[in-house]
């Protein structure tokens, strides 16, 4: 299993550590767009599933950690219903 799952994250961020844009897990945990220009890194601990970064890190510190916990409460929900749950607690 975590070989399965750590080469899923060597996948994923040797795919799409180029330019920003559409990053799509390979377990479907997760979607999100990147602005261009930010990069992936290898994740420091298998806690965090992917790490990008600002093109500017060293003068901002600017990155983005993405963790991924299953939760009973929000499992069965629609995209727009964790939106409207999640609304000011995420930027």
């Amino acid at each position: 299993m975590s070989r399965t799952l750590g080469g899923a994250v060597v996948a994923l961020t040797l795919a799409a550590s180029a330019i920003g844009g559409e990053i799509s897990d390979p377990s479907n945990r997760f979607r999100l767009t990147t602005p261009e220009g930010w990069t992936n890194e290898t994740p420091p601990f298998a806690a965090i599933a992917l790490v990008t970064v600002s093109p500017r890190r060293a003068e901002t510190g600017g990155n983005c950690n993405v963790v991924v916990t299953v939760t009973n409460e929000t499992k069965g929900l629609t995209q727009a219903e964790l939106e409207a749950q999640l609304t000011g607690k995420f930027d």
